[in-house]
């Protein structure tokens, strides 16, 4: 056996075409498995490598972790647009720079396949682990979660997704205070008119937003009646405000469990001829760049996306370094943003209940 392997020669010794060697350093799904175990374990045998790709497989070491979005093609109504939100946006940004200034490279990815298509990503040596946003979730998902199989084998970390019983580590933020924080606000303003427009029931976020708005309002003695659903894109915070209007069920403050529906909510009293703040306050949940831009400012709670992205990569790369991390992680950061779209300079009696 010469001292340098080149992919040739292991062709020749496995008995096998070049070609077939080139796609297994590929991680070329038209490798049989047996065929790819079988290039796998002579590299290994040799110690030898003629690239950077077989040094890899040789040494079942990549510099690749990923940021992987869940959305099972089988659910109905997929989220359209999934790495333009800009929830998204920030996390993914943010995991990256984390990534990048540790040495690791990124592989950004949709996954529409199932679970198991993961998997398959770390056993062929795409990736070393990832990141794990999902995108929708309901019953099946979770237990597709504990059911695939080799899924708790790697490096994963699930964000924004709480799931009992999955021994994976997991980071979320405290969304419940984050909504409890904005009805805070709008009460010390005066309101004790609040409505409330509903994030995605389909993420983890959304029911949670919910609920940290409804034990807000009801230990403060309000009611929390006026909630009108939503699903975290602009167009259905303007349609849930329009529809409020048509009911004659508008509250005197409005909190959106998003910024991008607070903004539509904000353009569809525009519309109707009403001035936010003067006619009624609106404010969202998680201090977006655009929030600082639109007119008025809007007024909003800063939601930890940064910290949550740099402390799930860190979690990642803990792991790859096969250090021991923490299961469960919920990030308490929110803050109350002031702008200008909820009138916070206006004495506390010009809110009076609506007729």
């Amino acid at each position: 056996m010469p001292d340098k392997l080149t992919s040739a020669e292991l062709a020749r010794v496995l008995n096998l075409s070049q070609a077939t060697i080139s796609r297994v350093l590929n991680n070329s799904p038209l490798v049989s498995e047996k065929t790819r175990a079988r290039v796998l374990k002579a590299i290994e045998e040799f110690g030898y490598a003629p690239d950077a790709a077989a040094r890899t497989l040789a040494s079942r070491r990549v510099d690749t972790l990923g940021f992987l979005v869940v959305n099972p093609r089988r659910l109905e109504c997929p989220m359209r647009n999934l790495l333009a939100d800009p929830f998204t946006q920030i996390l993914l940004a943010t995991v990256e720079e984390r990534f990048r200034t540790n040495g690791w490279r990124l592989l950004v990815s949709v996954i529409e396949g199932g679970l198991q298509e993961i998997v398959q990503l770390v056993r062929t040596h795409r990736i070393e682990g990832a990141v794990i946003n999902v995108a929708r979730l309901d019953d099946r998902v979770i237990e597709e979660f504990r059911q695939t199989r080799g899924f708790r084998d790697y490096p994963f970390v699930l964000t924004e997704i709480v799931i009992p019983d999955l021994e994976v580590p997991t980071i979320w933020a405290d969304n419940v205070d984050a909504a409890a924080r904005a009805v805070t606000h709008l009460t010390n303003l005066g309101h004790r008119e609040i409505g409330f427009i509903t994030g995605s029931d389909q993420l983890f976020s959304g029911p949670e937003r919910l609920r940290g708005f409804k034990e807000a309002m009801e230990s403060k003695g309000l009611s929390p009646a006026l909630v009108f659903r939503g699903n975290y894109e602009e167009s259905s915070g303007y349609e849930a405000f329009v529809e409020m209007f048509k009911q004659k069920k508008l509250p005197t403050a409005l909190i959106a469990a998003n910024d991008r529906m607070a903004i539509g909510a904000m353009r569809a009293a525009r519309m109707l001829g009403m001035r936010v703040p003067d006619d009624i306050a609106i404010m969202g949940i998680d201090d977006i760049e655009l929030a600082a831009y639109v007119e008025p400012g809007l007024t909003t709670i800063h939601y930890p996306i940064r910290e949550l992205g740099e402390k799930a990569a860190e979690m990642l790369m803990a792991q790859c370094r096969r250090e021991e991390v923490e299961k469960r992680v919920c990030i308490s950061k929110n803050r109350l943003v002031v702008r200008g779209s909820c009138g916070a300079n206006r004495d506390a009696g010009q809110w009076a209940p609506r007729a």
